[in-house]
């Protein structure tokens, strides 16, 4: 009697899994997934920050079961219904690669500038093709939500949260990222990571407001950075 009940608990949970979208994976399967939850947390960028006017947008990828023993490409699809950004906009017409001995890693979206993005946030919804090459994972990992467009934006690592950035860049304004630009030659590649960097772009920063200052930002105040050195 008891090995019955516990198949039953075995069946019940697996289909309760499935009604979630939830797999158990198997390691003779490789799924790969977007690493974003695209029910709670998307990419965003834009163009005002790049007037060179293509962007390649960095999209984090996972994988879990078994790794590749080669590259595996695939495609992405658009999840029409979900996406106002007109197609002109955006190019997935090429494979994607993950690598192989890799659980994570990056693909790269070129996104094109128009008219449109200088007054509204577009985005779009891309799935993974399926293949027999791979299976899907999750169902909340099995899309990714870009939103752009041309209007100045918080990029995503500048967050105040993180003490690193509150303690070398402080609060953010567009005044002062489009100045940490200027000072630094380009848009600094940052990373919540790299607190090296964080500081390095920093000082930079502080030293440019102290030999071409005082600047204004778009709040009436002068910008100022807290970094210390």
């Amino acid at each position: 009697m008891k090995k019955y009940i516990l198949v039953l608990i075995a069946l019940v949970s697996l289909y309760s899994c499935d009604e979630r979208g939830i797999l158990e994976n198997s390691n003779d399967v490789s799924y790969i997934y977007f690493t974003k939850n695209a029910t709670n947390d998307s990419t965003s960028t834009s163009f005002f920050f790049y007037p060179e006017g293509d962007i390649s947008v960095p999209v984090a990828m996972s994988l879990s079961g078994k790794m590749f023993d080669e590259d595996c490409s695939f495609k992405l699809e658009v999840v029409k219904e979900e996406t106002t950004l007109d197609a002109a906009n955006y190019d997935i017409s090429g494979d994607f690669v993950f690598h192989k001995d890799r659980v994570a890693d990056t693909i790269y979206i070129t996104f094109k500038n128009s008219e449109i993005l200088s007054s509204e946030i577009r985005r779009v919804v891309f799935r993974i093709a399926d293949s027999e090459k791979y299976a899907q994972g999750n169902t909340p990992f099995r899309t990714a939500v870009v939103s752009i467009s041309d209007i100045a934006s918080r990029p995503e690592w500048w967050d105040e949260d993180e003490w690193v950035i509150w303690a070398n860049l402080g609060e953010f304004t567009i005044k002062k990222f489009e100045l940490l630009i200027e000072a630094n030659g380009g848009i600094p590649e940052i990373t919540l990571d790299d607190s090296d960097m964080i500081r390095r772009c920093a000082l930079t920063l502080k030293r440019y407001l102290e030999k071409y200052g005082p600047f204004i930002d778009e709040n009436g105040d002068e910008v100022s950075v807290p970094v210390i050195g």
